[in-house]
């Protein structure tokens, strides 16, 4: 009596396995979720669940059911699971939000329809900055490196700079924490002119990135004067630096900007230097002048404002656009006489 309950015990466990294992795998019915980004090959990853292993076939369409003509693809099912590529075109993605019906044949003909919107993640935010030198325009250095910024707004990871070199690229890599603001340098060919560089921020996934292209003109050499003749006009109403003269520069046909600094009389400054971009009206080229070999005829005014009144000569600088000054001789000022001291006598009653 006791081994016939002994082998009832164990036939009652075999059974309870059974039923437990293979049936888990089979609970629920079947679903399918998409994935929310978009590969380089224009796939969206399926992940279907809960599926029964006689399944071996499998068509999709996006944004209506499949046709009968649309042609069955090989399917593998494994414990219930199956992860399929389903390929989208941008004319699918005119649809907001597009949805994906899928069909799934069983090897006795039974079909089995599910569909699934395609949420896209959001893109990552992101401020890209090429940072120029202090007197330098906008995606022009004299350095030998540029100056990278990245503001991770959200959902930025990590990222790479290439600089090319002409022949051959030169890449940087870099990572990102959130809410991070990345500043760092990157060294730049030793050779002048203008150099491409790519910078890409990449999200959780590389297809959810940002890519900005920047040329970074490279100029180490200060501008050429010639023929330099300046002059601090005053008046009633304004005080104004007068150039005219030549101006020589590789990457750009006038001057840039000015910065001028009062000397006083033994020759010490006199408050900070004024750094001055030229606009349109202040700087132009004269094109009546003769063309001459060593540079553009040009003419520039600017309001210098009040004149300190121990400014004896004032000195000034011109510089291109990225960044490099070239000094021209001190004007003297007209201004230079010192005041007398006159000492009334006090007579008393």
């Amino acid at each position: 009596m006791r081994l016939h309950n002994r082998f009832r015990s164990l036939w009652l466990v075999w059974i309870l396995l059974l039923c437990t294992q293979p049936l888990a795998a089979q609970s629920g019915q079947p679903h399918l979720e998409l994935d929310n980004y978009i590969d380089v090959d224009w796939c969206v990853d399926g992940f279907f669940t809960n599926l029964p292993s006689t399944i071996d076939a499998v068509r999709w369409r996006w944004n209506q059911e499949p046709t009968d003509d649309q042609r069955w693809q090989w399917f593998t099912v494994q414990n219930g699971t199956a992860t399929r590529c389903l390929i989208i075109t941008s004319e699918d993605l005119k649809q907001d939000p597009p949805v994906v019906y899928v069909q799934l044949r069983d090897l006795d003909g039974t079909i089995i329809s599910l569909s699934a919107p395609f949420i896209k993640a959001p893109p990552i935010q992101v401020t890209i900055e090429i940072v120029s030198p202090e007197r330098a325009m906008n995606y022009y250095t004299n350095r030998d490196h540029v100056t990278l910024r990245v503001i991770n707004h959200s959902g930025g990871h990590d990222g790479y700079i290439a600089i090319w070199y002409e022949p051959g690229i030169v890449f940087h890599d870099f990572s990102l924490s959130p809410q991070e603001e990345f500043q760092r340098d990157f060294p730049l060919p030793e050779r002048e002119g203008e150099i491409v560089t790519t910078v890409v921020v990449n999200g959780e996934r590389i297809t959810n990135s940002r890519q900005i292209d920047f040329v970074v003109t490279r100029d180490v050499t200060p501008p050429v004067l010639t023929n330099t003749n300046a002059t601090v006009e005053t008046t009633d109403q304004s005080t104004r630096l007068i150039m005219s003269g030549q101006f020589a520069d590789a990457y750009a046909p006038l001057p840039r900007a000015v910065e001028w600094q009062f000397l006083a009389r033994d020759g010490t400054t006199i408050g900070a230097p004024v750094f001055h971009i030229l606009t349109d009206d202040e700087v132009q080229a004269v094109t009546t002048a003769a063309l001459v070999s060593d540079g553009t005829p040009y003419q520039l005014a600017v309001a210098l404002g009040a004149v300190p009144n121990q400014a004896h000569t004032l000195q000034v600088r011109v510089f291109d656009r990225a960044g490099n000054g070239q000094p021209i001789t001190p004007i003297q000022l007209n201004s230079t006489s010192v005041p007398h001291i006159v000492h009334i006598p006090f007579i008393g009653r």
